[in-house]
């Protein structure tokens, strides 16, 4: 599903039918799981933030073709990223309210009326579903933030593995560009950032590779991806 969606929603939204389905659960309780894996995704990358951030000050992290202007761009992104996933979390297990309101008010406007009954299902559908996660234990979150985290950096290391078997490669920067990669392609509205992702594989990790084997390596690893 992820791979049909464009990155930043993920296949959440779309899975979350089929699970329910599959494992004959109501379509809402699916659907606080799928939320609930969501914030998780989010959580990670509220933590992968401040690692590329700090590692920056001792390694290259941001591309040098995008220029000072460009990674300036890129570390703003990351720092709005970070503060988002804040909003996110607190209004998805503290105060589900805040998405709704902001959802509510943003209907008042004459061009988005129309879409007001629609909003005000989804935000009361929202709510509910929060509600269902703020009803777990402590270890519940924590044990999801593993998984995520373990199922992230697996994706990270297809790539570094892959890199690593061409080249002679910077072990820790190349490990940080490709987190600073993946985080950045959340920008990309194509579905499983196709197009993009191919560009940011050159910007943030092609320079470690010869000119010949960046073609190849980039057509492999997104075949196996």
């Amino acid at each position: 599903m992820s791979a049909v969606t464009p990155s930043a929603i993920g296949g959440a939204p779309l899975a979350g039918y089929f699970v329910a389905k599959d494992n004959r659960l109501p379509v809402g309780e699916a659907m606080a799981l799928m939320l609930f894996a969501m914030l998780m995704d989010q959580v990670w990358f509220a933590t992968a933030v401040p690692i590329i951030l700090i590692a920056s000050g001792y390694v290259d992290v941001f591309p040098e073709a995008a220029g000072s202007i460009g990674q300036g761009l890129i570390a703003a992104y990351f720092v709005i990223l970070w503060l988002w996933v804040g909003l996110f979390a607190f209004a998805t297990i503290i105060r589900p309210q805040v998405l709704s309101s902001v959802a509510r008010w943003l209907v008042r406007f004459r061009w988005l009326k129309r879409f007001a009954s629609v909003v005000e299902r989804e935000t009361e559908a929202l709510e509910a579903r929060a509600t269902v996660i703020r009803k777990e234990s402590p270890g519940f979150f924590v044990v999801g933030y593993l998984y995520t985290a373990a199922i992230w950096m697996c994706r990270y290391l297809v790539l570094f593995a892959l890199l690593a078997s061409v080249a002679q490669i910077p072990p820790f920067t190349t490990l940080i560009r490709i987190i600073g990669m993946w985080l950045t392609a959340l920008l990309i509205p194509t579905p499983g950032s196709s197009g993009g992702m191919e560009g940011l594989f050159m910007l943030f990790v092609g320079p470690f590779l010869p000119l010949a084997a960046r073609g190849v390596v980039v057509t492999v690893w997104r075949l196996l991806s």
